[in-house]
């Protein structure tokens, strides 16, 4: 039935594909392209989100924020060799110790505004605690 309806009126099913192919593109003038890769790849509502709203907040930055993407050469993403090695990479990262007081040095040759940058004198951890000194 539809072959014989289509060739005793082509046109009119040329007309309606091109009027359905209007109403289905109508989305893309409307369409947004996502590039943050926060937005893109971690789930709504992660905890991670709120703590990189919390770092943005307390320490904004011109620089671009980084990722880091861990792809085992096994295709085991959960395998134990590939997670030891995970967890050896996190802990090297959270092992940083930045001297706050050479920053602050710096930024008080730069700017000669020391009450501004004082706070932040001393030896931070990676929790963004003080560490003590000894």
């Amino acid at each position: 039935k539809i072959g014989v309806s289509l060739a005793q009126r082509p046109w009119g099913f040329v007309l309606l594909s091109i009027v359905l192919i209007a109403a289905c593109a109508s989305g893309v003038a409307s369409f947004e392209s996502e590039t943050r890769q926060d937005k893109l790849w971690v789930p709504t509502g992660a905890v991670s989100l709120d703590q990189a709203d919390y770092v943005d907040a307390t320490w904004p930055a011109s620089g671009a924020r980084a990722m880091t993407v861990w792809i085992p050469k096994d295709g085991k993403v959960f395998g134990a060799e590939n997670l030891r090695q995970l967890r050896e990479f996190d802990a090297k990262i959270r092992s940083i110790v930045v001297n706050g007081t050479k920053v602050v040095a710096d930024k008080k040759a730069e700017d000669e505004t020391e009450e501004t940058y004082s706070m932040f004198e001393g030896l931070w951890a990676f929790d963004g605690q003080d560490v003590d000194q000894e």
